[in-house]
């Protein structure tokens, strides 16, 4: 067992410190007049003793937690130091998190497959889009993909990732499909004027069935099969038909399609980077960093969710508010064990 030792030292030491804490206060009371003998001796005297005692105090309590030793005093009073040097311990222990949500990674859609992708889109919370080196993707068919699951109110997240400095993967940010949406259309007037017209043909859809052509709306008919079949998916096949051939009237006589296929509206990462900047969420955790960092980034992320990355390659979605519940368990398990 460790021994407390005291050397001479330790006793003249603090006998030294109090005189000369009082040989200043007498110095000090011959100036101002205080203390004197009706006030302020006893407190001095006692400040004294605490400033001189000080460094033996220390020293009997760095034994004590060292040797994890129990004290009992009056009224049940009990101090245990062995209970305070596991609580230091248990604080400096490793706290992690690993829930890490990889998404759903999709590819760009012939006009064959826009259904199934529409379909196969809305089963998924987190969608990752990949626009590669920037001939992966037409901003057309990712308006198309964001205003589709804006609508069927599935996916709620897309990621964006694609080529940066020669990396593959590199992660962009995230964003809401309403917001890709929102900000498309702010950009361009032609995709908000062109969503309200592939919105007036669902509405059409949903509640006309199998009655008269509207004149506002010339290709319903060409739709109530494909609605029949695959239901609110067809909104996909819609938008994109009217990005490429708008109908009459939805577009000024000088503005042409979004969308030309001989001129693809290709959309590289940097690009997608610049026109959403307003609503991308870009925080970052580095999956390579010790875990405190990591727990770090997350809890100070401005966004529901964080994206986790190594080297800046996309790994996966970290959701802010699990992760801070998660590690707040690991606290209370450490504060009870």
């Amino acid at each position: 067992m460790r021994e407390l030792s005291v050397s001479w030292r330790d006793v003249v030491l603090p006998l030294v410190v109090f005189a000369l804490f009082m040989v200043l206060f007498l110095g000090f009371a011959q100036l101002t007049g205080w203390p004197n003998k009706k006030d302020g001796w006893s407190l001095v005297v006692g400040l004294g003793i605490a400033f001189a005692a000080a460094p033996l105090i220390a020293r009997a309590l760095s034994f004590l937690k060292a040797s994890r030793a129990t004290i009992e005093g009056p009224l049940g009073l009990k101090l245990n130091f062995a209970s305070a040097v596991a609580g230091s311990e248990a604080s400096s222990a490793s706290i992690t998190y690993s829930g890490v949500q990889q998404g759903v990674f999709i590819a760009e859609s012939s006009r064959g497959e826009l259904e199934q992708a529409a379909d196969e889109a809305h089963r998924h919370r987190i969608l990752v889009v990949d626009v590669e080196a920037g001939q992966a993707w037409y901003l057309t068919r990712l308006f198309a993909l964001a205003a589709t699951a804006e609508a069927l109110g599935s996916p709620k997240l897309l990621v964006l990732v694609g080529q940066a400095a020669g990396k593959p993967r590199q992660a962009a940010g995230y964003i809401s499909p309403a917001e890709f949406v929102r900000a498309v259309a702010a950009k361009d007037t032609r995709y908000a004027r062109i969503l309200r017209q592939a919105k007036a043909y669902a509405a059409a859809l949903r509640t006309s069935g199998a009655g008269p052509a509207d004149p506002g709306l010339p290709r319903l008919g060409n739709y109530r099969f494909v609605w029949a079949q695959v239901g609110e998916p067809v909104f996909m096949r819609i938008l994109v038909e009217q990005l490429i051939a708008p109908d009459p009237n939805v577009l000024q006589p000088d503005e042409k399609p979004p969308e030309d296929p001989n001129a693809p509206p290709w959309v590289t990462l940097g690009d997608l980077a610049l026109l959403l900047a307003p609503w991308l969420r870009t925080d970052l955790v580095d999956l390579d960093e010790p875990p405190k960092a990591q727990i770090s980034s997350i809890l100070s992320a401005m966004g529901d969710c964080v994206l986790a990355v190594r080297s800046g390659t996309f790994e996966g979605l970290i959701e802010v508010e699990r992760a801070a519940r998660h590690i707040l368990r690991q606290l209370v398990d450490r504060a009870e064990a």
